[in-house]
């Protein structure tokens, strides 16, 4: 039990749901499309946030520099790229191992 975490139970939950046949492209792309929206959704809420603060503090320096809407862009871009590599890579590592030797461990 130690060093597992909720995220590690919810891929191994999803694994079990698949049955038999669950291959990992699929359980990859369940678990992404249901981790990717509470991103997006702090995403959308945080980053229009993030600019006018932005925008607000650059009004108090004398010599601000030019706040385009490509920095927000690009900062959801890299967002959603590591959330998806994140995810990827944990739901794989979770994929391949057997639920024999999991359920010996716990």
């Amino acid at each position: 039990m130690i060093g597992k975490t909720i995220s590690h139970y919810k891929i191994l939950e999803k694994l079990g749901e698949g049955g038999m046949g669950a291959d990992v492209s699929n359980v990859v792309y369940t678990l992404s499309k249901d981790y990717l929206k509470p991103i997006l959704y702090c995403a959308i809420f945080a980053l229009p946030g993030g600019y006018f603060l932005a925008a607000a503090l650059y009004q108090i320096i004398a010599n601000r520099p030019e706040l385009s809407l490509w920095v927000p862009a690009g900062v959801f871009v890299l967002v959603l790229i590591s959330a998806l590599f994140t995810i990827s890579l944990q739901t794989v590592k979770a994929a391949m191992t057997t639920p024999a030797s999991t359920l010996r461990e716990e």
